[in-house]
């Protein structure tokens, strides 16, 4: 099963103010937050995402990431259409529509936020397109023109303006090249056999309690444990973080002159591959 809190996030609990989900087409909805480049903590801890909360406040900047919300309940960033599927996650993006944070931005963190929503079934596919750039052509990305609208009800990606009966503009751009399916593992080094996992994108973060949710599907844990496997480790390639892998790739980290913090990120990964 899916975890309803993507792990690693920091937790801001408004799990009270969700609302029931009616079924449907599994999506997730991205926004921004309209304010400058700032802490996500800050964001969701302010009055506005205390009123009208979303799942996730994402820095994609910095790479912070707070939930409010589990997935298995409504968010309520949305006008309408908060609860029309089985999964609406929304996403609101630290930073400014007409900035384009989703295409300008590092997009630090969002291959993380997009394995989780992975593992709730919703496909890396926009159903609409590309979001239409804020203030594109001197008009407002949104209002009754916008006929990106007619393809809600599709599992899938949307923009905020995007979805009937929102009178917004956000997110504005969005880099959809980014939200194209993990590709295979690339050959393996000489002497390695190539791994049946997949190799995490570059910058992806593992830690202690991440977990595969689906064998051969979303594989990185996969992947970690068996390059440990073939630095001299014994673990069990299971798809689960748990304190085993920590401890083998410490021991990796500092044979290899890393910070031993146990996280699995870029310097980590190159050394492994």
């Amino acid at each position: 099963m899916a975890d309803l809190w993507l792990p690693g996030a920091q937790v801001v609990n408004l799990s009270a103010k969700g609302l029931a989900l009616s079924g449907g087409p599994r999506v997730a909805v991205w926004h921004t937050t309209e304010t400058g480049k700032g802490t996500a903590a800050a964001v969701a801890k302010g009055a506005n995402m205390a009123r009208w909360p979303a799942h996730l406040v994402w820095d994609p900047y910095t790479g912070e990431i707070m939930q409010l919300l589990p997935a298995n309940v409504a968010a309520s960033a949305l006008i309408t259409h908060n609860r029309d599927g089985a999964v609406v996650v929304q996403v609101e993006a630290v930073g400014k529509a007409a900035d384009a944070p989703l295409a300008t931005s590092p997009l630090l963190g969002l291959d993380v936020i997009l394995a989780w929503l992975d593992s709730h079934g919703v496909p890396r596919v926009w159903p609409a397109g590309a979001p239409l750039a804020y203030g594109a052509g001197g008009a407002p990305a949104y209002g009754a023109g916008n006929g990106q609208r007619d393809a809600w009800g599709r599992s899938g990606h949307y923009g905020h303006s995007q979805v009937p009966g929102n009178d917004h503009g956000d997110p504005g751009r969005v880099d959809l090249a980014r939200w194209s399916p993990v590709p295979a593992a690339e050959a393996a080094p000489a002497g390695i056999s190539l791994s049946r996992w997949n190799e995490p994108p570059a910058g992806y973060l593992l830690w202690k309690g991440s977990r595969d949710p689906v064998q051969g599907r979303w594989t990185f844990v996969h992947w970690v444990q068996e390059r440990l496997n073939l630095t001299g480790a014994r673990l069990s390639v299971d798809g689960d973080f748990g304190q085993l892998t920590e401890t083998a790739l410490q021991v990796f980290q500092r044979q290899s002159g890393i910070n031993p913090d146990g996280v699995f990120g870029p310097q980590t990964q190159n050394r492994l591959r």
